[in-house]
């Protein structure tokens, strides 16, 4: 492939990619709405189980997340290697598509583990992700299992 092609294909791609990021920070922030709803609405805890309503919409939720996070990690790897595109100026702009993408996904997981850390029944169920087995140590701030299942896991 010439010079000519790679630098065409290169744009389209980057052009791509900003548009999917525009609608993953909209998906990012419709799952954000769902969380927040979620929180206010789900009354579990005092049940002591969900609903199957309520294990559906935290399911729902986090099935959604699950895909944009995937589409994330797309666009990173895509740019990982943004050093080596020759054109300095698609280089920066490679690099900030990609920070900008990994930037966008960790606020956003922020969110649901700030949210989902507080439920017991979301951890104990493991449905954010596979918790080790045995009894887990209280300690302050988020597990580490939940963190990663959110973020880079």
């Amino acid at each position: 492939m010439g010079a000519v092609e790679s630098a065409v294909q290169l744009e389209r791609q980057l052009a791509e990619d900003r548009e999917a990021l525009a609608k993953i920070v909209a998906g990012l922030e419709h799952v954000d709405e769902l969380v927040r709803a979620a929180d206010a609405t789900i009354g579990a805890a005092p049940r002591g189980d969900f609903t199957p309503d309520e294990d559906d919409r935290v399911r729902q939720i986090l099935c959604s997340y699950r895909g944009l996070r995937l589409a994330c990690y797309e666009i990173v790897h895509r740019w990982w290697d943004f050093a080596d595109i020759e054109d300095a100026g698609r280089a920066a702009e490679a690099f900030l598509v990609g920070y900008a993408t990994a930037l966008a996904l960790y606020a956003r997981s922020l969110v649901l583990i700030q949210s989902f850390e507080r439920n017991a029944l979301v951890r104990r169920r493991g449905s954010l992700a596979t918790a080790p087995a045995g009894p887990r140590p209280r300690r302050a701030g988020p597990s580490p299992w939940l963190h990663r299942a959110l973020t880079l896991a």
